[in-house]
């Protein structure tokens, strides 16, 4: 019985160190992923001259870092980044409309807000949190090229800088929604809350699942089985 106990909680450790699925691993479906160190830099005190911060926790091993040259307050923020640390990605739409936009980074734990553009559109202030590595929201995108600027952390209404970003990548959903006028928004229906709610709860590709709680519930299961046969066997040989 020990014996059985033994070799089924090893197979637990085994199977936990390996279906934890980092999200950085893989692109979504759907999507396609623009590095953020393979972007235009700017603003960047990075030791090795190349703007960027290298390590395993990035998508491809490194990411846009040292974003500290120059910061603002968000409402300070001219048309095209200039006054505040950045990168600028290409990125490529098949047709206009509203694209969906993953941001990729690690923070500071203090670290609360970006800002990102499209084009010559209007920033968007963006939260962050540490834990996520990882939000999203949606641009309005032309066809063909996109230019999409992703800037530092920003300041507060009172001038003080909270912690620090690195840029990691920019998944962009392939297809995108045409642009909502007022009369089309007035006219489709709502769509069903219960089923925005479920597909919010489904895991999508890429991103991290963790399945432990499945496993020790059928080790659960297994043991029960096993402690069951056990007494039945037993109770037939009194």
């Amino acid at each position: 019985m020990k014996k059985v106990i033994s070799f089924v909680l090893a197979m637990v450790l085994v199977l936990a160190s390996t279906l934890t699925v980092s999200a950085a691993e893989a692109v979504a479906d759907g999507y396609t992923r623009y590095e953020g160190e393979a972007g235009n830099i700017v603003g960047s005190n990075a030791p090795n001259g190349l703007g960027t911060d290298t390590g395993d926790q990035f998508s491809n091993g490194s990411a846009a870092g040292y974003l500290d040259v120059s910061r603002c307050k968000f409402e300070e923020i001219d048309a095209t980044f200039s006054n505040v640390a950045h990168v600028e990605l290409k990125v490529n739409a098949a047709a206009a409309g509203t694209a969906e936009v993953i941001v990729g980074y690690t923070c500071a734990e203090d670290a609360d807000f970006i800002a990102v553009q499209a084009n010559d559109g209007s920033p968007v202030k963006v939260a962050l949190k540490a834990a996520d590595a990882k939000t999203a929201l949606s641009l309005d995108l032309k066809e063909g090229e996109n230019t999409i600027y992703v800037s530092t952390t920003i300041l507060d209404d009172a001038g003080a800088q909270h912690g620090w970003v690195n840029i990691d990548f920019l998944d962009v959903k392939n297809e995108v929604a045409a642009a909502a006028t007022e009369e089309t928004a007035a006219t489709e229906p709502a769509e069903d809350a219960s089923q925005d709610a479920a597909a919010t709860d489904m895991p999508k590709t890429g991103e991290a699942v963790n399945y432990i709680p499945f496993l020790f519930a059928g080790v659960g299961c297994l043991l029960v089985a096993v402690v069951a046969n056990k007494k039945v066997r037993k109770d037939i040989l009194n």
